[in-house]
């Protein structure tokens, strides 16, 4: 059974910000980090992007398989 997206690590660590904050903007701010750590490489990023979610997904942080071909859009 999936655990409650607001009882997790990292709703603990926002707090109510969590809850508040559209998926989306956290996805935004994850593609940026992701494309700062990547040198700017706008492909680089999406695959580093797409690494860091299987890895969330291999190690049970969250259930969803990272979207195939998403380190080729």
């Amino acid at each position: 059974m999936p655990a409650n997206k607001l009882h997790n690590e990292y709703a603990a660590r926002f707090g109510s910000v969590y809850a508040e904050t559209p998926k989306a903007v956290f996805a935004a701010i994850a593609y940026s980090m992701c494309f700062m750590v990547s040198e700017e490489d706008s492909r680089r990023a999406l695959a580093r992007f797409a690494e860091e979610w299987q890895c969330l997904h291999d190690n049970g942080i969250v259930p969803q398989k990272p979207l195939k071909g998403i380190a080729d859009a």
